[in-house]
């Protein structure tokens, strides 16, 4: 199904002929997978996002931007998971934001994704 969603994504963004995504759309929106907290399992839901909005003819700008969007917040939550686990306790978004600014891994994905 995924193989089909995001191939059925790439023909709407360049513009070729497809058939209606609606069914297929419903199919990934629709999924039932329990959340087991692995970044495995958010990059899975980042991508249907990111799928979602070419299946729903979404501007290829906007597809872009949320693409972005989902890419900065989903290393965000796993570097911040991360340092949690680190930590052997709960973090904030605050404080995750304020530690992940010394982070390499972290300034590598906002400089690239500023540089887009």
């Amino acid at each position: 199904m995924m193989r089909d969603a995001f191939s059925l994504a790439m023909q709407r963004s360049t513009g070729g002929t497809f058939p209606s995504g609606e069914l297929l759309l419903s199919a990934l929106e629709g999924f039932d997978i329990e959340d087991d907290g692995s970044a495995e399992w958010q990059y899975v839901v980042d991508l249907i996002v990111m799928i979602s909005a070419a299946l729903d003819g979404q501007d290829v700008s906007v597809c872009l931007q949320t693409a972005l969007r989902s890419y900065l917040e989903g290393t965000f939550n796993v570097l911040a998971n991360t340092l949690a686990g680190a930590d052997g306790k709960p973090i904030s978004n605050e404080a995750a934001m304020r530690r992940l600014g010394h982070d390499a891994e972290w300034r590598r994905t906002v400089d690239f994704v500023r540089a887009l």
